[in-house]
C-alpha cells in the first residue's frame, strides 16, 4: 500500500471516528440548561373528557402533526409514533345512559363543574327545567337527537369510565340524566363503544429508537436549548400531547444519532421525563 493510501485511510478513519461522536457532552447539556421541566402524571379522574389523559389525538395521527426543521427527521419519527395508539370499536345491545361517567363537550365554561349535578345547575344549563315526565322525554330527545345508537368513548386504562362522545347538547343530556337518576328511570338504548388502546410493542419500539422527552414550552425560546439543536444541527422532531387539561411539549431525539442521543441523555439528567414511560405505566393500570 502506498504512503498516500495509508494517509488517506488514516484520515478516513479519524473522520469516521469524529462523525460517530457528538460535538458536545452530556455534562455540557446538564450544566448549561436552566429549565423547569414538567413532570406529567396521569390526571385525576374527571367527568370531562378534555381533562382526561385519553391520547385521542394520537389515533390516526396525521402526517403533519410533527414539527421540526428537517422533513426526513419528522417522517422517520412519525413512522414510529403513529403506531402506538389505536381505537377499537364494539356494539352494545343495550346500555343504560345513567351509567355514563362523563361528557365529551366543547364548552370550556363547563369545565369548572366536577359533577353531573353541578353541571346541570351551571348558568348555561339553568334554562333547562324538568318538572314532569313530559319535560324529561322532551329534554332527553333533544340530547340524543335522531341517533339510533349512543356513541360512547373510553380508554383501556379507564375501562369502566364511559363518556358520551357527541359534543352537542351537553346541558340537555346532563339535566336529563340527573333527573333519571333521581327518579330511577332507566334509559336503555343500543350503543357503539370506541375504546382507545396503547400498543405496548409499538411503544417499546419507539422507546428503543427514540428519546421522547417532556420539555417546557419555554425551551423553544431558550438560547442554550436551541443552540444545542440548531447550532449543532441535532436531528429532532417535536409535537404537543394533551395530558388532561395541560399540553405537554415532547421532543423526539433519535438514539442512533450521536448528537441526538447525547442531547437526550443530558436532558434526562437535567430533569426531562421519558413520555414512553408514562404510556407504559398506563398499560399496567388494572
Amino acid at each position: 500500500m502506498s504512503q498516500s493510501s495509508i494517509l488517506g485511510s488514516l484520515l478516513n478513519s479519524v473522520f469516521k471516528r469524529k462523525a460517530s461522536q457528538a460535538s458536545f457532552s452530556v455534562d455540557e447539556v446538564t450544566n448549561r440548561l436552566r429549565l423547569s421541566f414538567p413532570n406529567p402524571e396521569k390526571p385525576a379522574p374527571s367527568i370531562h373528557w378534555k381533562h382526561v389523559l385519553h391520547l385521542q389525538q394520537l389515533v390516526n395521527l396525521p402526517s403533519n402533526a410533527l414539527s421540526g426543521p428537517v422533513q426526513e427527521d419528522k417522517a422517520q419519527a412519525y413512522r414510529y409514533l403513529k403506531q402506538i395508539v389505536s381505537m377499537e370499536s364494539c356494539a352494545l345491545d343495550s346500555y343504560d345512559l345513567r351509567q355514563l361517567y362523563g361528557l365529551n363537550h366543547n364548552q370550556d365554561s363547563l369545565l369548572q363543574y366536577d359533577s353531573w349535578e353541578a353541571l346541570s345547575q351551571a348558568p348555561q344549563c339553568k334554562q333547562i327545567r324538568i318538572i314532569s315526565i313530559r319535560d324529561f322525554n322532551r329534554t332527553l330527545s333533544d340530547a340524543i337527537g335522531n341517533h339510533p345508537h349512543a356513541e360512547l368513548i373510553s380508554t383501556a386504562w379507564m375501562p369502566n369510565h364511559f363518556y358520551w362522545a357527541n359534543t352537542e347538547n351537553s346541558c340537555q343530556l346532563a339535566s336529563a340524566l340527573v333527573y333519571a337518576r333521581r327518579r330511577e328511570l332507566p334509559i336503555n338504548m343500543p350503543a357503539h363503544l370506541h375504546q382507545i388502546r396503547i400498543n405496548v410493542l409499538a411503544v417499546r419500539e419507539l422507546q428503543q429508537h427514540y428519546h421522547t422527552l417532556s420539555v417546557p414550552a419555554a425551551a423553544w425560546m431558550n438560547p442554550e436549548f436551541m443552540g444545542f439543536l440548531t447550532g449543532h444541527k441535532t436531528p429532532y422532531a417535536r409535537f404537543s400531547i394533551l395530558n388532561g387539561p395541560e399540553a405537554v411539549q415532547v421532543i423526539l431525539l433519535p438514539r442512533d444519532n450521536p448528537q441526538s442521543h447525547t442531547f437526550g441523555q443530558g436532558l434526562l439528567l437535567a430533569g426531562a421525563r421519558e413520555m414512553t414511560e408514562l404510556l407504559l405505566q398506563l398499560t399496567d393500570t388494572p
